[in-house]
């Protein structure tokens, strides 16, 4: 179970601290990395050990019932986060243990049990009354992740790191040379004696790369070190990819003692090499899916730069006629019916709707009794003839802002709202291969046939909207506005005099509008009561 991987993680851990060992723990999430730092406090440390005696202790009992055995084992390996020293009392009672974790006998069995030779009592007994110190490194403190790995190889120091953190910077062992001066090597000599560095894995990871790359972090450039990996048969990896054949050899085992034969090693290695299938296929239709974007990308932007780059799009609304003309002669004339089915009257109203072939006297009477080649030549001489005439009506200079400025918007348009389609194609396309089909095949002929529509709708609207482009010439607006008002003089006559309101932003030493020549602030601000007082 997962509980009884991370006891057998801190289990270990505890043992390489007392030790003096430096350690680095590996975890696969934030989450983890914290749940681990919050159990090497002193009184989780405490009822961790009190809970490995217990344990130890049911193991070796011969009095107590199979029953009752299974139902203190059920107490005792209770989750992390939910177990007590008030939860382990009737098991300890029980078994004859005192709950008081630091008196000698338990501190003495608990070394005992994990392996910690006798001379260092004294220093267990202070780890689980105090603690372990140690550093977290997660994405909260990445500020400081390198000069925290960098002290990771340093007697005594334990980090616990998640996937990639302190990536870059080199564990040396006894720290670094530079901050430690003349006693680095005394350090450093220590902690080679003591097996160099020790690194913990809390769960195999989905790529052998990654645990490759932890592994790596011990015994580097030929340093003493060791590497060891905790698994559970409740671990993401096992439980979506793990072997499900449950062999008797497997059933065989308690929950809380270790497996650690080549039998486990092979079923692991065969869950990571089913994920890395798995998404390398993935990442392959990612690909696949990229390559199609990609060219359509490449058609639309094609087009901006066109618009961006000032060339001259006159030959490219043309084409964009004759496709569209081209397109409605086979809807309209097809040459699977005979002639006389043909409607011509449709054709050319419809043709009408983008191209105002009526404006130049064109009429639908043309069309009668030519063959398709004879109507689709009449069809683009009219649109070509009426496209002459605009470009007269406007002026050659507004006419070719006016092509632009069509084709920019249509297209940006048009590939905002294709987008959008696409991704709603690419979500949905994972289906089919619930019905046997390969979803690159049907997604790339989808994905041809929405961007042939879209080509479609930028060509017509771009040739509705140049032909659409009128010139309007906006009456040129006074930032004042002049208010006539009848004073009265000496002999009792009226004259008039100008009073000018700024409706724009004037500056004021700008000269005023008005004409007077004088500054602004010295003349028609003073009569809106706006000047210097």
């Amino acid at each position: 179970t997962e509980e009884a991987k991370f006891r057998g993680l801190l289990r270990e851990l505890l043992k390489m601290h007392v030790l003096g060992q430096p350690i680095l723990v590996g975890t696969r999430s934030v989450e983890v990395s914290e749940r681990v730092s919050g159990r090497l406090a002193g009184p989780p440390l405490q009822i961790l050990g009190l809970a490995i005696l217990l344990a130890d202790d049911l193991l070796r009992t011969k009095e107590l019932k199979n029953d009752e055995k299974d139902q203190l084992r059920s107490i005792i390996f209770t989750r992390g986060s939910e177990l007590t020293m008030k939860t382990l009392t009737p098991p300890a009672k029980r078994l004859g243990r005192s709950t008081e974790m630091l008196n000698d006998r338990n501190i003495a069995d608990l070394a005992e049990v994990i392996g910690i030779p006798q001379e260092y009592l004294g220093d267990l007994r202070d780890v689980l009354a105090s603690g372990i110190t140690h550093n977290v490194l997660n994405a909260r403190y990445h500020t400081e992740e390198a000069a925290i790995i960098a002290e990771a190889g340093r007697v005594g120091a334990v980090t616990i790191a998640t996937n990639m953190a302190g990536r870059g910077v080199d564990i040396v062992l006894g720290g670094r040379p530079e901050a430690l001066g003349d006693s680095w090597q005394t350090e450093h000599d220590e902690v080679v004696w003591l097996g160099g560095l020790g690194v913990l894995g809390s769960e195999r990871h989905e790529s052998r790369r990654v645990d490759n790359q932890l592994r790596g972090r011990s015994g580097r450039q030929g340093d003493p070190g060791m590497s060891r990996f905790f698994v559970s048969f409740e671990d993401e990896l096992m439980r979506l990819f793990g072997d499900r054949s449950e062999s008797l050899m497997m059933k065989m085992w308690q929950e809380d003692q270790e497996v650690d034969m080549k039998i486990a090693s092979r079923a692991i290695e065969r869950s990571q090499k089913k994920v890395e299938e798995h998404n390398f296929d993935q990442r392959k239709h990612v690909l696949q899916y990229d390559d199609v974007m990609n060219r359509q990308r490449s058609v639309v932007y094609a087009e901006r730069h066109k618009v961006l780059e000032g060339a001259d799009l006159t030959a490219n609304n043309e084409l964009f006629m004759e496709q569209i003309v081209d397109q409605q002669v086979d809807v309209y004339c097809p040459k699977t019916e005979p002639r006389n089915k043909w409607d011509t009257l449709g054709l050319a109203e419809l043709v009408n709707e983008f191209i105002p072939l009526a404006e130049i006297g064109f009429h639908p009477d043309q069309l009668v009794n030519k063959d398709r080649d004879g109507i689709r030549a009449t069809l683009l001489d009219a649109a070509k003839r009426a496209y002459q005439a605009k470009e007269e009506s406007l002026s050659p200079e507004i006419m070719r802002q006016a092509e632009r400025r069509a084709l920019l918007m249509t297209v940006d348009r048009n590939w905002i709202d294709h987008l959008q389609t696409m991704e709603a194609l690419m979500e949905s396309i994972g289906l089919r291969g619930y019905a046997g089909q390969d979803p690159i095949i049907p997604y790339t002929n989808e994905a041809f046939e929405v961007f042939r529509k879209m080509l479609q709708d930028v060509r017509e609207q771009t040739i509705r909207m140049v032909f659409n482009s009128s010139v309007s010439v906006a009456p040129a607006r006074s930032q004042f506005q002049i208010i006539a008002e009848s004073v009265g003089d000496g002999d009792g006559a009226a004259r008039k005099r100008q009073t000018f309101i700024a409706l724009g932003k004037v500056g004021r030493n700008d000269l005023c509008p008005c004409g007077s020549g004088k500054k602004y602030k010295k003349c028609c601000l003073l009569k809106t009561g706006g000047g210097a007082r």
